[in-house]
């Protein structure tokens, strides 16, 4: 299934079999109710392409939006480590600008600024949330990739330094895939610092997705990630991605797509974990 877009990760495959050796850390997310995550994320997607039915034009795309998003997180519900319920209140200066074709662009507030929502994750990994007002799908995508574990990018055994492991399964089951697509991601721990008197790891992780669309059509998703976690309490404090799409049609397919998108983004925190209120505990 992933012939045409595995070879970006041969070269990282094989350091599975590189024995970095050292010091080991153990990463497992352990976020509390009540913790506060302050976050900053910027995200910019330029998506053209052209869809042809039956060799006629039907849709032509040239946009380039950017969505600069602000909030305060707040950890209502957690299991195994990871929040399933969040409160986020999005601060008044989030902001999307929209530049479509040789049109200026535009710059407008955020529909969800100084709005707070409540997002749950429900047993089936599916999301949910409580915003009242208009379907805002793109501003809401980012509020409810809030409660996205950092877990889903941490191995499930110590590492050291060079080692890399498979992250598929966990992502999968939060990246919003339909019954015939599919994810592959591998990640690596690169390095692990002294910054200011904390360790500070930086994980890479490169992963595909396929996503089957009409019979014949797919979109070919590749992205890598540069991750900063905080090694003390096993917490991404920061993250850059790009990822780029494809679209594959069949020639002999009456919908035929061309074109794809690029994405960039960038997401930072200034959560300090050993300050925050600690879980309540039974007596």
């Amino acid at each position: 299934m992933f012939s045409h877009i595995r070879n970006g990760f041969v070269a990282l495959a094989a350091l599975l079999a590189i024995g970095a050796g050292g010091e080991t850390y153990t990463i497992h997310e352990n976020v509390h109710i009540g913790q506060k995550i302050p976050v900053v994320w910027e995200s910019t997607t330029h998506e053209k392409h052209t869809v042809k039915v039956n060799g006629q034009q039907t849709e032509s795309v040239d946009t380039q939006t950017t969505q600069h998003f602000k909030a305060t997180i707040t950890v209502l519900a957690v299991k195994d480590g990871s929040a399933t319920q969040m409160r986020v209140e999005v601060d008044p200066s989030s902001y999307d600008i929209v530049k479509d074709g040789d049109t200026p662009e535009k710059k407008t507030a955020s529909p969800l600024a100084g709005k707070t929502v409540t997002v749950t994750r429900q047993a089936d990994e599916s999301v949910s949330n409580d915003f009242k007002g208009p379907d805002v799908p793109d501003d809401m995508d980012l509020v409810e990739q809030c409660l996205n574990p950092d877990q889903d990018y941490f191995p499930n055994h110590p590492v050291a330094v060079g080692d890399v492991w498979d992250a598929s399964d966990l992502q999968a089951k939060h990246s919003g895939l339909g019954p015939n697509d599919a994810l592959i991601a591998k990640c690596r721990l690169d390095s692990v610092k002294d910054v200011n008197g904390k360790k500070i790891g930086q994980i890479t992780c490169n992963g595909a997705i396929v996503r089957r669309m009409e019979p014949g059509n797919e979109e070919d998703i590749e992205q890598t990630m540069t991750l900063q976690v905080d090694m003390a309490a096993s917490q991404i404090i920061g993250a850059d991605a790009k990822s780029t799409s494809k679209y594959v049609s069949q020639p002999n397919q009456p919908i035929q797509r061309k074109g794809g998108s690029e994405m960039t983004d960038k997401v930072t925190s200034s959560a300090n974990p050993a300050t925050q209120p600690a879980e309540p505990r039974t007596p």
